[in-house]
């Protein structure tokens, strides 16, 4: 994190990022206290994604198209489970090259993560139902198949559902069984 420090630009836009990431924590968080690991993802994203377009000259205007404020939105939307970190690049891309807000982009792009319980649980019936085999192996203590599960939920949901969510449902109804 040291380009934080010696890029007096890029030090000053994590300042103000992090000083926006405490505001939304706060306001979709009840007033908790934003945890360290946030801001370190935070620094992760100015020192790797940020950094390529200001100091590596791709694109001078980019400066000016991702504020600080949505760049702290799009980071507490990943904390939260409401996109994956691949549909984070995504939306990083598109407010690198066009700027705006990132819950409007995830929309647009239909990358938003599917964390409904109610929708998940009839997905996650389905794959159990769809694949009696891999539950089997599951049920016998093959740990392996969970993930081809999860895969078969993943590719039911087009990318969508939240992977932790799909797991814990399945385990769930799994053992149940």
């Amino acid at each position: 994190m040291e380009i934080l420090v010696f890029h007096k630009e890029l030090g000053e836009y994590f300042e103000d990022a992090a000083s926006e990431l405490r505001v939304w924590w706060e306001d979709t968080n009840r007033k908790k206290s934003v945890p360290k690991d946030l801001f370190q993802l935070l620094a992760n994203y100015i020192v790797t994604e940020i950094k390529k377009c200001w100091i590596g000259g791709r694109d001078v205007v980019a400066k000016n198209k991702c504020t600080p404020e949505n760049l702290a939105e799009l980071i507490v939307m990943l904390r939260e489970n409401k996109i994956n970190s691949s549909a984070a690049q995504t939306i990083l891309g598109r407010m690198l090259q066009k700027g705006g807000d990132p819950s409007q982009i995830a929309e647009e792009l239909d990358l938003v993560q599917i964390s409904d319980k109610e929708a998940l649980e009839k997905i996650i019936k389905k794959v159990i139902k769809n694949n009696p085999d891999p539950v089997a192996e599951l049920k016998a203590g093959k740990e392996k198949t969970l993930q081809f599960l999860i895969g078969q939920a993943m590719k039911e949901t087009k990318g969508k559902a939240n992977p932790q969510m799909a797991e814990e449902m399945i385990r769930k109804t799994v053992n149940k069984n």
